[in-house]
Parts: C-alpha cells; sequence; structure tokens
C-alpha cells in the first residue's frame, strides 16, 4: 500500500497549473483490503493524506465523489458571487455617474428651457413693441399723407378731422 502511495504522489496528477483538485483518490478495488489496512495500520491512512493521496474503497468511492462534487458546485458557486458582487460594485458606479449625467441633463434641459422662455416671452414681447411703434408710426404717416392731400385740395374737412 505503501508503495503504491508513492507511486501515485510520484506522478504529475496534483498539478495547480491544469487547475486539478489537490488530492489524488487511491481505489483499493476490495473492501476487505480496504477493511484490513483500516484496522492493521492506521497510519498508512495518515502517511496517505499528509501526501494528498486519500484512500477509497467501494463502498466509499461513492460518499467521496459526492463530496468532491459538492465542493466543485460550492466552488463554482462562491466564484459566480464573487463575479456578482464585483459586477454590482461596477454597476453601482455606473449608475451614480449615470445619475450624475443625467442630472447635468436636466440642468441644462432646465437652462435651455428657460432661455427659451425668455426669448419667447420677454424678447417677443420687446419685438412685439417695436412692431408696434412702427405699425403707429406707419399708421400716423398714412394719416398725415391723407392729411396733406386733404389739405391740398378741400381745406375745410381738415377742420373736421382736427375735431
Amino acid at each position: 500500500m505503501r508503495k503504491r502511495i508513492k507511486e501515485v504522489t510520484g506522478k504529475d496528477y496534483i498539478n495547480s497549473e491544469q487547475n486539478t483538485l489537490d488530492y489524488v483518490l487511491l481505489f483499493i478495488p476490495s473492501e476487505p483490503i480496504y477493511r484490513f489496512v483500516l484496522n492493521e495500520d492506521e497510519k498508512v491512512f495518515h502517511e496517505a493524506l499528509s501526501n494528498r493521496v486519500v484512500l477509497c474503497s467501494p463502498l466509499t468511492l461513492y460518499s467521496i465523489v459526492q463530496v468532491i462534487r459538492q465542493a466543485t458546485r460550492n466552488y463554482r458557486v462562491e466564484k459566480n458571487s464573487r463575479e456578482i458582487l464585483n459586477l454590482l460594485g461596477n454597476f453601482t458606479k455606473r449608475w451614480a455617474k449615470y445619475v450624475e449625467e443625467m442630472d447635468k441633463m436636466g440642468k441644462s434641459l432646465d437652462a435651455a428651457r428657460t432661455h427659451y422662455d425668455n426669448m419667447l416671452g420677454t424678447r417677443t414681447r420687446m419685438l412685439q413693441v417695436q412692431m408696434d411703434k412702427a405699425q403707429r408710426l406707419l399708421v400716423q404717416t398714412a394719416k398725415d399723407d391723407e392729411t396733406v392731400g386733404i389739405i391740398e385740395s378741400e381745406p375745410e374737412l381738415v377742420e373736421e378731422l382736427d375735431d
């Protein structure tokens, strides 16, 4: 059994560069031999574990494989959880930036709207006042032209216009 443990540890079964597990399973195909080793020389099991070799029998193999399966699943869940937390952290930063930019955009739009309202209100009224003055002057000029024409042709009507 010790010879087999040394043989397994001498091979490149455990390789962190290839993402292998940190332990090697050494299958003992006979349940009686497995129990004999466990009962007669318990040190073999400790020696195997110190070399990262797990001895298993037909009855313990399924349990060990299930533990490995669950550990692998837990590792994936933990890894995914870390990734999700990183994504949420990045999202939070980007969301804050988005909100900040939207606030700036809203203020710009409000300023543009205020400027538009000022132009529409104040500037339109100012222009309208100028147009009204110009129109009154045109009307007055037209009246004056008519009056001049009337004075030249019919002076008695000028007196009626003045009343």
